[in-house]
């Protein structure tokens, strides 16, 4: 077999393959190597040891990796949302709120950090603090309205007596933009699975549908409206 040039790229791919043949322990010892190279950017193979840590189910070492990527670009949103789910993962949810928290403060109130606080307080079933979430970036970035409130309705999709939330959420968004496919297709389908508004929920499908044709989900809502309007030939 061909020995691999040691160089920071085939150290890296090897650990990606190792990880998919459930080598984690051998990838680790991979990226290892190539930090051993002293490569100018070693954020992304941090990260790297972070996810294989973090599969091996070695949490402190996972936190450890990460940390030592923020340490080098503390400027990354992406790298304390990274922190914050493997803190979830860890069960340590107040830690992990405080990680996005902390980082919306050191960064200006980024929106997407903003954003995915509130799919974090969503997952901890912490509702009311991820819809206040998006309502500030609402707030800040009103143009893409019909696109936050339909992240709302999203949030709350299999959540206990959502249901009339979730219309108001997707009206909302139609309201901002009438054409926004997936509010008109959810809202439709929604009305449709209720059997309420059948001849305004497949207008409302049929908008999402023109808009995306080939959209699998849109063409389920469309059959279902049709069935539910009596149209068994059409659905």
């Amino acid at each position: 077999m061909k020995q691999l040039e040691p160089c920071v790229d085939n150290y890296s791919q090897l650990a990606v393959l190792y990880d998919q043949w459930g080598k984690t322990a051998e990838g680790i010892k991979a990226v290892h190597k190539a930090l051993a190279l002293k490569p100018e950017d070693r954020v992304p193979l941090y990260v790297q040891m972070s996810r294989l840590y973090e599969r091996g189910k070695q949490y402190a070492q996972a936190e450890k990796a990460i940390d030592q990527a923020i340490a080098i670009r503390a400027d990354q949103p992406a790298l304390y949302a990274i922190k914050a789910w493997l803190l979830h993962e860890m069960k340590q949810d107040g830690r992990a709120v405080k990680v996005l928290n902390d980082a919306i403060t050191k960064l200006a109130n980024d929106t997407d950090l903003r954003l995915e606080l509130a799919r974090l307080y969503a997952t901890i079933g912490q509702v009311d603090q991820a819809m206040a979430q998006v309502d500030r970036v609402i707030a800040s970035q009103p143009g893409n309205a019909a696109d936050l409130y339909y992240l709302q309705a999203t949030l709350l999709a299999g959540k206990r007596n959502s249901r009339k939330l979730i219309e108001i959420l997707l009206t909302k968004s139609l309201a901002s933009n009438p054409n926004y496919a997936p509010s008109n297709n959810d809202l439709g389908y929604q009305w449709a699975e209720q059997g309420v508004n059948l001849a305004r929920a497949e207008r409302m499908i049929r908008k999402a549908v023109t808009a995306e044709p080939r959209n699998s989900a849109y063409l389920d809502s469309m059959g279902w409206v049709q069935y539910k309007r009596g149209r068994f030939g059409q659905a």
